[in-house]
């Protein structure tokens, strides 16, 4: 699979690609939401992981913009501390299918990724 991993956060991001790259699935890494949608409209992913605290765009905007104005079915994960019904509501609706609580560990995104290979 090709996947987004877009977070702020360096470290982040060097953690997650490792276990994506280590399960044999390529990634591309972006530092904000803007560099996903300028990925995404010229190149195609299998799906996205997204912290919702990114300048340029957060997540929450982002993942708003690739279901509905890419109009993209991919499915996206959201990471965040936010862990609150209210949050998680506002989450869905701005088009995340999944939510990766921080601290995001090995577990949650190998459990994240083989819930899309059963699909």
């Amino acid at each position: 699979m090709r996947i987004i991993v877009a977070d702020d956060m360096f470290f982040n991001i060097i953690f997650i690609s490792k276990i994506i790259e280590s399960l044999g699935h390529t990634c591309v890494k972006c530092n904000n939401g803007q560099e996903v949608i300028d990925y995404l409209s010229e190149n195609i992913a299998d799906t996205a992981i997204l912290d919702i605290e990114m300048p340029k765009l957060n997540g929450l905007e982002t993942a708003s913009y690739i279901k509905n104005v890419l109009k993209l079915k991919i499915p996206i994960a959201a990471i965040s501390s936010h862990n609150s019904n209210e949050y998680e509501l506002k989450m869905k609706n701005s088009g995340f299918d999944y939510i990766l609580l921080k601290p995001v560990n090995v577990k949650n995104i190998t459990d994240f990724l083989a819930s899309l290979e059963n699909h």
